[in-house]
């Protein structure tokens, strides 16, 4: 099975949520570096607090439950909408944060403890993905608990500066969206399969799947933005996360994009260069294009106006064919003849 989280958090495998939360928070303010100098104690902090991130969720407790620790890395069957669970030293520190609001608790200890914990703590929202029709995505997670803690008077007068004020906007999570150069040229509809995460006011996190829509138009370019306001990790008392999907353009075997103009590649024999040509050339809407070219210079490109992608206000932009000439290898004597030729 790998790692035993049960054993980790010392709580028996039927354990409640609450006793989960309860051992959690005793093995937390145990081993934190900024509390425990041992030469273990980070490692044992990073353990505990990977053991909590599992047991804690529904999800992902039920997958270790049934499949162990590889279950959990995507090596299980039936684990369909799951997209995995990788554990980095950074969730520990934020895992800890958001517990405890996001406030260090080693002021009630008296004094307070140095390090990275002892004060406010920015949100810190990581996402493994979305689900999308086979597409980069699969669930989110990332939440800010908002509360407070301090017995010192200052500590008092903070809570209730925190209390008075709006709840901090969470940060918005940033996802790429590739899509092929066709459907950015005709438009495109991609539903995407969201796993969010949900914090009621007793800390339970439970999941919660739905999908969001896409409607690209043509045209669109790299880079546009789509921001999906309140469907991302929500923790209690905190608004929910916005999702914002990038557009991202995939390579083409055949077109290069720039603005709203296409550019090819043609191969065209010396000869042919030289007398001129008729092609037929393919277009990014799959019609055959006759091309007519009297002479084609490697360093001139032939336009042909109205072929490129969908203008925002109308219209077309250019397609622009660039010849690649093919040289021969010839013998002596055919160089001398073709020297004669064009001297002459």
């Amino acid at each position: 099975m790998g790692k035993d989280y049960y054993k980790l958090l010392g709580v028996n495998k039927g354990a409640s949520a609450e006793e989960i939360r309860k051992a959690y928070k005793k093995n937390a303010m145990k081993y934190h570096p900024d509390r425990n100098k041992a030469a273990d104690a980070k490692e044992k902090f990073q353990a505990i607090s990977e053991a909590y991130e599992v047991l804690s969720d529904e999800t992902k407790r039920k997958i270790y439950d049934q499949y162990g620790e590889e279950g959990l890395k995507g090596g299980a069957p039936d684990t369909s909408g799951f997209s995995g669970f990788h554990f980095s030293p950074r969730n520990a520190e934020d895992i800890f944060s958001q517990f405890f609001g996001g406030s260090s608790p080693f002021g009630d200890m008296g004094g307070g403890m140095g390090g990275g914990m002892g004060g406010g703590h920015p949100f810190a929202a990581f996402m493994g993905g979305m689900g999308s029709d086979g597409g980069p995505f699969g669930g989110m997670g990332g939440f800010q608990q908002q509360r407070s803690r301090g017995g010192m008077p200052g500590a008092r007068r903070q809570q209730q500066q925190q209390q008075q004020a709006p709840p901090q906007k969470p940060e918005v999570v940033v996802r790429d969206l590739p899509i092929s150069l066709e459907d950015l040229f005709h438009g495109f509809t991609k539903r995407l399969r969201i796993t969010r995460k949900i914090q009621d006011s007793s800390g339970n996190v439970r999941s919660s799947a739905e999908e969001i829509t896409v409607n690209g138009k043509p045209g669109w370019k790299a880079g546009t933005k789509l921001t999906y306001h309140g469907k991302g990790d929500q923790y209690y008392g905190r608004p929910a996360q916005d999702i914002q999907i990038v557009i991202k353009e995939k390579p083409h075997p055949r077109f290069r994009r720039e603005g709203d103009d296409l550019h090819i590649d043609m191969q065209v024999p010396l000869v042919d260069a030289l007398c001129g040509f008729e092609r037929s050339v393919h277009t990014i809407d799959g019609q055959a294009l006759k091309v007519q070219v009297r002479q084609a210079r490697p360093d001139v490109p032939h336009r042909v106006s109205g072929k490129g992608m969908p203008r925002k206000k109308g219209g077309r932009g250019d397609l622009l064919i660039h010849f690649k000439v093919q040289y021969p290898t010839l013998t002596p004597q055919q160089q001398q003849e073709i020297r004669r030729v064009l001297s002459s």
